[in-house]
């Protein structure tokens, strides 16, 4: 597989250490697909493809290592290489889906909540305020799409909080019709699937991708 060249037009920054960053050049891909990002030097790392398909590429980045500490200290003009697209973390043909993001987990979903029609359900676990990405556009997602974020570090007049079963029953009433698509750390989704399959949630309709330190 070749390597395809994007060039960084928009870098913007959510609290103190993430990143979404915006290229000029599309890709062909599904939703929830990744790429692998190349620096000379550096290890090559997974980053799950935020926009649509077919529209210009969008990143999120965490810094946690190298390779995102590179990728947050990009400009406008900067390219950076990547091969893809990879991954099985793919939006199946149900007619109904539940997303569970943890922090920078979100990328995956947004790409999914962009291109899908279907009825989706999203739960976002995020620190505070300031780590919200595309707060502005999940508030104005379309009717088939409900979107719930919860803090677990902050006060506000929404949801606060770890997801828990309390949380699955209150706003995912129909969680045992829906397919559940958990993205963050591992521990998190392990903690979520023994929490769904203890509500009665099949196993078959548990689909998982880790958020590894790159």
């Amino acid at each position: 597989m070749e390597f395809n060249e994007l060039t960084c037009v928009r870098n913007e920054e959510y609290g103190h250490n993430q990143h979404v960053l915006s290229f000029k050049e599309p890709l062909s891909f599904e939703p929830g697909h990744y790429v692998t990002v190349f620096f000379e030097g550096m290890k090559p790392a997974p980053f799950s493809l935020a926009s649509a398909p077919g529209k210009p590429v969008q990143l999120a980045v965490e810094i946690v290592g190298a390779v995102t500490t590179k990728l947050s200290e990009m400009k406008p003009g900067d390219k950076v290489k990547v091969k893809g697209p990879f991954g099985r973390f793919v939006l199946g043909n149900e007619e109904k889906s539940c997303f569970i993001a943890g922090g920078i987990g979100i990328a995956p979903f947004m790409s999914m909540l962009r291109a899908s029609e279907h009825d989706m359900i999203l739960l976002y676990s995020c620190k505070d305020q300031n780590q919200i990405l595309w707060h502005d556009e999940l508030d104005s997602m379309t009717d088939n799409i409900s979107v719930n974020i919860t803090l677990t570090r902050a006060k506000w007049n929404h949801i606060t909080g770890r997801v828990s079963q309390e949380t699955i029953k209150k706003y995912v009433p129909d969680y045992l019709d829906r397919v559940f698509y958990v993205c963050g750390p591992l521990t998190m989704i392990n903690e979520l699937f023994e929490m769904l399959a203890g509500l009665g949630v099949s196993k078959d309709n548990l689909k998982r991708e880790v958020w590894y330190v790159q």
